[in-house]
């Protein structure tokens, strides 16, 4: 059997969950000695370092005239799948070989297109998604009339198309299998949100520990909650004045609201924004900070979801804030193996990480126990040996052998 994973973009070389969480997952696999192929469109190899090349096992890219499409703008992402899916799609399978092979798509709309070729195309290849949220989440959000225009045609893709070509899923939350319309009886595969937790077991020292708060992931006030973080932080800054949160992450469209409250908040030379990180430098700057933060509001999004950063943030065995959203209370207890706040509450949050800094030595065995969850729950080599039974089952129900 040999795995072959297809992605439009460097997606590995940028910190997203989707990235950590796949590559996670594709180590795992590489460990339980399978066949396992990376190819990349629209990449250039010469902007990927050697170490990162060699996490992606046999990896092949195929470079777009970027310069040409650049020139289009927006309308890039609408030409991208019709001009190079059918080409992407015949390489593909003159690679795969003679062997029966999972071809491993995006949640994208290339993913989609591509997706829909290799069906069509290929003989012994099974098309296998992955999907991490509800399809039509975007529907909450204040999005733009073209970015909503290209979401909606995604799900429109999805929804008319790309169920139907399906081999097999996998559905990160117990509320996504629930709530998951399966018109063609799909073998359906739960898999929870996948944590590298070696990444995250490197020594830090103590004297060299800074005085800080830490959040990261996307800067976002409808999905993360920057804006309440924010007003939290301030109720206990005058009570913690040494301590100093540190925010990680690429600018986003609600960063000048940001700025503007941290004005309000006269916050400025406690709260550092300090842009977006390399995955290199993601276990140092968690594993230095006193306090990991996750003040997540609820919303669909949350519902059907599960935050990677919850599970990096627990491998770390740092004490971590976070709120009763979604399905984390299904995994974690309060004052056990995580410290829990309300929602959408800046006072909740703040009450939690008074308690973190108030209490330290407790904090250290919610944080020492929180890492326990990850490695039982989250570990990325027990997901993969549950991906490989479930590929090894697709296998079998198709007659492959």
């Amino acid at each position: 059997m040999k795995v072959i994973l297809v992605r439009d973009t460097a997606l590995f070389k940028v910190n997203s969950a989707d990235a950590n969480r796949t590559l996670g997952l594709m180590k795992g696999l590489k460990s339980l000695n399978l066949e396992v192929e990376s190819h990349f469109l629209g990449i250039n190899p010469q902007q990927l370092d050697e170490a990162t090349k060699a996490e992606f096992g046999t990896a092949h890219y195929y470079s777009a005239p970027f310069k040409f499409l650049a020139k289009l703008g927006f309308l890039n992402s609408y030409l991208f799948p019709f001009l190079y899916s059918g080409l992407f799609a015949k390489r593909l399978i003159k690679k795969s070989g003679q062997e029966p092979v999972i071809f491993w798509i995006q949640d994208s709309l290339l993913g989609f297109k591509v997706g829909k070729r290799l069906k069509k195309s290929s003989r012994k290849g099974l098309v296998f998604l992955e999907m991490s949220e509800f399809p039509d989440f975007h529907r909450e959000h204040n999005l733009s009339f073209r970015v909503r225009l290209l979401k909606e045609w995604k799900l429109k893709e999805y929804l008319k198309h790309t169920i139907d070509i399906l081999d097999g899923i996998a559905l990160m939350t117990r509320t996504l299998v629930q709530n998951f319309k399966n018109p063609n009886n799909l073998p359906v595969l739960h898999l929870p949100m996948t944590v590298d937790i070696e990444r995250f077991s490197q020594k830090v020292d103590s004297e060299k520990q800074e005085q800080y708060l830490a959040y990261i992931g996307l800067l976002g006030n409808h999905k993360d909650g920057i804006d309440v973080l924010l007003k939290a932080f301030k109720a206990i800054s005058e009570e913690f004045p040494e301590v100093k949160l540190k925010i990680a992450g690429p600018r986003h469209e609600d960063s000048p609201k940001h700025e503007v409250l941290l004005q309000s908040l006269d916050l400025k030379d406690q709260v550092q924004f300090i842009g977006e990180l390399d995955k290199t430098q993601i276990p140092s700057f968690l594993l230095k900070a006193k306090v990991l933060l996750l003040p997540r509001p609820a919303s669909r999004q949350a519902q059907g979801g599960f935050p990677t950063k919850l599970g990096e943030y627990l491998a770390t065995a740092k004490p971590v804030c976070a709120t009763t959203v979604g399905e984390i209370p299904d995994y974690l207890s309060d004052g056990e193996t995580v410290i829990f706040a309300e929602p959408g509450n800046a006072e909740s949050f703040a009450s939690a990480m008074r308690r973190a800094l108030s209490n330290p030595e407790e904090a250290e065995k919610i944080g020492a126990n929180g890492r326990k969850v990850a490695e039982k729950e989250f570990n990325a080599s027990i997901q993969a040996e549950k991906l490989k039974n479930y590929f090894e089952q697709l296998l079998e129900k198709n007659k492959y052998d």
